[in-house]
């Protein structure tokens, strides 16, 4: 599993809990909500994207999945679309 695969369980876990256990629904989306709400702060506070994508073309032929590993051209790599 990978981590996004890993913290999008909980949510619906916790939901599906709360609804067997004949909690109001209300809790259940509330429960769904604060969730969002976390995710939110963490987004606020990770930065500028723009700043984080020439750091990201800066370590490029680093990486082990960079565009050197298949022996294509550091320059062919558009990070525009990411």
């Amino acid at each position: 599993f990978s981590a996004g695969q890993i913290l999008v369980c909980p949510p619906p876990a916790i939901f599906t809990l709360l609804n067997e256990a004949d909690v109001s629904m209300k809790w259940g989306l509330a429960s769904d909500a604060c969730f969002f709400f976390v995710a939110l702060a963490v987004t606020y506070v990770m930065g500028d994207f723009e700043i984080a994508q020439m750091k990201a073309k800066e370590t490029l032929g680093k990486r082990v999945m960079g565009a050197q590993a298949d022996g294509g051209d550091e320059e062919a790599v558009n990070l525009s679309n990411v």
